[in-house]
C-alpha cells in the first residue's frame, strides 16, 4: 500500500501503476485515486504549495498545489498519452503512460519505439496561470502548511545583544574598522543593485498588477478542459515539471518545430509559450477546484462545510430578523408594513 510519501513524492510511480493494472489510463481514474487519498482531514496541508514555496525547495516531479487565476488558454497540444518500449538485450516490449508528465522516459537499456502501431496520441490544454491578483498580504500567510509556520516559531532568532555586549557601547563592540567596512559593503550593495544598460533583466512575466509578485506557471489541463475560461480562479494539484529541456528551440528557425505541427511562428511566440521552467514551471493538473473566493477563512462553495455553516447562518439570520421585526414593529404601534419599510431603510444605510 503507497505510503504518503509515495503518493506525494512519487505521484507518477502511481499514475504508471494504475496504467499497468488497466493498461488504458483514465483520467478519472487518476483523479478518483486522488481525491480518496485527499479526503482525509487537513491532506492538502501535506501537499506543498508554490505560492508560498521556493521552487528549488520543491522535488521534481512531485505533487505540489497551485492556487491561481487563469490568464491565458493555449492552444490544444498534442503529446504520446501512451508509448512503447522496448529493451534493447532482450527485446521484450512494454508500454508506458505519457499522461501527466512532458517527456517521454524510459530506463537504461531500453529505447522509444516512436513507430510502433501501439503508440496513442492524445491532446491536452495549456493554462497560463499566475498568482490571484490583489490578495492581501495576510491570505498567504493563512494559507500557508502548518509544518512551515511551526518550523517559523522555532527557527525565529533569540535578540541576545544585551546579553553579549553586556552594556558596552555598539561602536565599542564593533569597533571603527568594523564599521568602515560595513559602509563600504553597504555602498557596493546598492552599486550591485542599480541597473546596468545591457545588463540581463528578468523576462516580464505579465502579471496583471505591476505590484504582483510569485510564480507564473503553465498549468496542463487533462479534462474538462471546457470548463475553464479566462480568468477563472482555481486551486490545482498536480505534478511539477521543471525539466529545463522543454526551453530548448531549433537555431534559427531553420524547420519548423516539431510540436507545433508545421506553423510558423516567431522566435518570440516560441519562447512565450514555452519559457525556461527556472522562470515558468510546468504543472500537470491531476484535480482542480474552482474557487469562488480566495479567503482562507471562509469554506469554498460546494463543501459540507459551507453548507453547514450557511445552514447555521441562515437559521440564525432569520431568528434575528423577527427579533427586529418584533421591536420596530412595537415601536411604530403594531405597523408591520412600516416596520419593514424600516429595516429595510437601515439595512441599507452604511
Amino acid at each position: 500500500m503507497p505510503s504518503i510519501e509515495d503518493w506525494i513524492n512519487d505521484p507518477l510511480g502511481i499514475i504508471q501503476n494504475i496504467f499497468d493494472k488497466q493498461q488504458n489510463l483514465e483520467s478519472s481514474n487518476v483523479k478518483n485515486y486522488f481525491t480518496e487519498k485527499l479526503k482525509t482531514k487537513n491532506a492538502l496541508t501535506w501537499i506543498p504549495s508554490l505560492n508560498d514555496s521556493s521552487l528549488h525547495t520543491l522535488k521534481p516531479n512531485s505533487l505540489v498545489r497551485f492556487r491561481c487565476m487563469v490568464q491565458d488558454m493555449f492552444d490544444p497540444e498534442f503529446y504520446l498519452g501512451s508509448y512503447e518500449v522496448k529493451d534493447i538485450v532482450t527485446g521484450q516490449t512494454t508500454m508506458k503512460s505519457g499522461k501527466y508528465k512532458d517527456i517521454a522516459e524510459c530506463g537504461a537499456n531500453q529505447s522509444i519505439d516512436l513507430d510502433s502501431m501501439n503508440n496513442k496520441t492524445m491532446d491536452r490544454m495549456t493554462l497560463y496561470c499566475v498568482p490571484v491578483p490583489g490578495e492581501s498580504n495576510w491570505t498567504p500567510m493563512r494559507c500557508k502548511r502548518n509544518r512551515d509556520n511551526n518550523e517559523t516559531m522555532e527557527t525565529s532568532p533569540v535578540d541576545n545583544s544585551e546579553d553579549s555586549c553586556q552594556g558596552q557601547p555598539f561602536s565599542s563592540v564593533v569597533g571603527d574598522t568594523d564599521i568602515m567596512e560595513m559602509d563600504s559593503i553597504e555602498i557596493k550593495r546598492k552599486q550591485t543593485n542599480k541597473s546596468e544598460p545591457g545588463s540581463s533583466k528578468i523576462p516580464d512575466l505579465n502579471f496583471p498588477l505591476p505590484s504582483e509578485t510569485g510564480p507564473a506557471c503553465l498549468v496542463k489541463v487533462y479534462d474538462d478542459v471546457d470548463s475553464f475560461k479566462v480568468n477563472d480562479v482555481v486551486e490545482f494539484v498536480g505534478v511539477l515539471s521543471v525539466d529545463p529541456s522543454l526551453a530548448i528551440f531549433p537555431g534559427n528557425g531553420d524547420g519548423d518545430h516539431p510540436l507545433l505541427g508545421g506553423v510558423e511562428e516567431s522566435i518570440e511566440e516560441l519562447h512565450a509559450h514555452a519559457p525556461p521552467p527556472s522562470l515558468v514551471p510546468r504543472l500537470h493538473a491531476v484535480l482542480c477546484n474552482h474557487r469562488a473566493h480566495v479567503n482562507p477563512l471562509v469554506p469554498n462553495t460546494g463543501t459540507e462545510e459551507y453548507s453547514t455553516v450557511l445552514e447555521n447562518i441562515q437559521r440564525e439570520v432569520t431568528t434575528l430578523r423577527e427579533e427586529l421585526l418584533s421591536i420596530l414593529e412595537l415601536s411604530l404601534l403594531g405597523d408591520r408594513l412600516a416596520a419593514e419599510y424600516l429595516l429595510c431603510n437601515l439595512v441599507a444605510s452604511v
